[in-house]
C-alpha cells in the first residue's frame, strides 16, 4: 500500500456518519530531471486507475475539523493504524471540544477518541466515541 493518499471526498451523512474517501497516490507520469541533475529524477504521483480507494466511516462524531496538510497538527506520539489513519493518544483538540460535546449529548463522551485521516491535500481530525470502519472500495487497484 502506498504511503501517500489523497482525500477525494468528505461527507457528513444521515445519522451523523462522517465518511472520508481516500485514494492512494501512485506514480502517474514520466520522471522529470531534478533541477538539471541527470542522475536524480522525480516521478510525479497522482490518483490513477490503479489506485486503491478506501472509505473511512465514523459514527457518533462529536466534532471534526479539516486543515490543509501543511498545518497538519499531528503529534509525534500518534499511533498509525493505516497509512492514512492515525489515533492521537493526547489531544489538545479533544480537550478544547470536550465541554461542547457534553452539551450536545454525544454518546459516551468520556470514551471519545481523536482520529486523524491524513492525506496529502487535507488532514481531517475526528472526535468520536466509536472506532472507525474502513471499507475497501469496489474495483480497487484495477
Amino acid at each position: 500500500m502506498s504511503k501517500f493518499h489523497w482525500l477525494e471526498k468528505l461527507e457528513l451523512g444521515d445519522l451523523q456518519v462522517l465518511t472520508a474517501c481516500v485514494a492512494e497516490l501512485l506514480p502517474s507520469g514520466r520522471p522529470e530531471p531534478l533541477l538539471g541533475l541527470t542522475t536524480h529524477a522525480l516521478t510525479p504521483i497522482g490518483v490513477t486507475a490503479g489506485s486503491r480507494r478506501y472509505q473511512v466511516q465514523f459514527r457518533n462524531v462529536g466534532a471534526y475539523k479539516v486543515v490543509p496538510e501543511p498545518c497538519n497538527e499531528v503529534s509525534t506520539s500518534a499511533s498509525r493504524l493505516e497509512p492514512f489513519l492515525l489515533r492521537e493518544t493526547t489531544s489538545s483538540y479533544l480537550e478544547q471540544m470536550e465541554g461542547a460535546m457534553h452539551l450536545a449529548n454525544i454518546p459516551n463522551v468520556d470514551g471519545v477518541m481523536h482520529y486523524v485521516v491524513y492525506a496529502e491535500n487535507h488532514v481531517v481530525h475526528v472526535l468520536t466515541s466509536s472506532d472507525p470502519t474502513i471499507l475497501a472500495m469496489a474495483g480497487n487497484g484495477s
